[in-house]
C-alpha cells in the first residue's frame, strides 16, 4: 500500500511520492530537511561558526583571567601596609591646654620588638619615639600594652646599642628618671639618633637595664618620612 500524505495546496490525501497533487496540481514539495542540499549548507555553517566560538570562550576566559588577576592585585595592594605618613609633628601644650611653638616629631604607629627579664622571654615588646629640637626619648611598653616606668627614688640607666641602616653601630646611653615613664637618650647622644632617622632603612635598638642587665629590650624603628619632618 502507497504511502499516503496530505497535499500541502488543497488538503487532499496523496501519494507521497507524487509529484503533482491529481485534485488540484499543485506540487508535492519534499520537506527542506529530506534535501541534500539541506545537510551540505547546515555541515558548512557549523564548519564555519565553530571557530569563532573557540575564540569566543578564549577571549572570554583571558578576559576572565585578567579579571581575576586585577582583583588579586588590587586586594593585595589595599592590604599592603602604607608607611609613608608614619610619623607627625605636633606641639606642646601650656598649662592652659594651648599649643604651644615648641614642637616634637613621633610615630603614629608604635614599632614592634620583643623583650626579656626574669619571669619571660622573647615576649611583645611595642615603641614609641618623642623627638623635639632638644632631646629624644623612647617610650617602652610591655607585653605591648603594659608601659615601662621608674618607680625608684633614683635614676635608672640603660646601655643602648643602635644599628642604621648601614650597619653601623653605635653605643649610646639613657636615662628613666625618678617617676619617669620613658628613657631620655644622653644629650651627647641626641645627634646620634637624630642622623640615623632622618637616613633611609631602618633603626635597630637594643636597650638594656644596666644595673639589672637580665632585662633588655629590642625594636626597630622605620624611618619613613621621619627626615621630612626634621630640619
Amino acid at each position: 500500500m502507497k504511502k499516503m500524505i496530505l497535499c500541502k495546496t488543497c488538503g487532499k490525501e496523496i501519494a507521497a511520492n507524487a509529484k503533482h497533487c491529481p485534485n488540484c496540481g499543485g506540487k508535492n514539495k519534499k520537506p527542506i530537511y529530506k534535501k541534500w542540499w539541506f545537510w551540505v549548507l547546515l555541515c558548512l555553517i557549523i564548519l564555519i561558526l565553530l571557530p569563532n566560538n573557540s575564540n569566543l570562550e578564549s577571549n572570554n576566559s583571558a578576559t576572565d583571567s585578567n579579571s581575576n588577576s586585577s582583583q588579586v592585585t588590587n586586594s593585595v595592594s589595599e592590604e599592603k601596609p602604607v608607611e609613608n605618613n608614619l610619623w607627625s609633628m605636633d606641639y606642646y601644650v601650656d598649662e592652659f591646654n594651648q599649643k604651644t611653638n615648641e614642637w616634637y616629631v613621633t610615630n603614629n604607629t608604635l614599632f614592634l620588638g620583643k623583650f626579656n627579664n626574669s619571669a619571660t622571654s622573647d615576649s611583645a615588646l611595642t615603641a614609641q619615639i618623642l623627638v623635639d629640637k632638644d632631646s629624644v626619648a623612647i617610650i617602652l611598653y610591655e607585653y605591648a600594652k603594659k608601659q615601662v616606668k621608674n618607680a625608684y627614688s633614683d635614676a635608672n640607666q640603660y646601655t643602648i646599642t643602635m644599628k642604621d641602616a648601614s650597619g653601623n653601630k653605635y653605643d649610646l646611653n639613657g636615662y628613666m628618671y625618678s617617676d619617669g615613664d620613658r628613657i631620655v637618650i644622653d644629650s651627647k647622644d641626641t645627634a646620634k639618633v637624630i642622623n640615623a632617622l632622618k637616613g633611609d632603612g631602618n633603626v635597630s635598638f637594643y636597650i638594656y637595664d644596666t644595673d639589672r642587665t637580665v632585662t633588655n629590650y629590642l625594636f626597630t624603628a622605620i624611618t619613613s618620612n621621619f627626615d621630612d619632618l626634621i630640619d
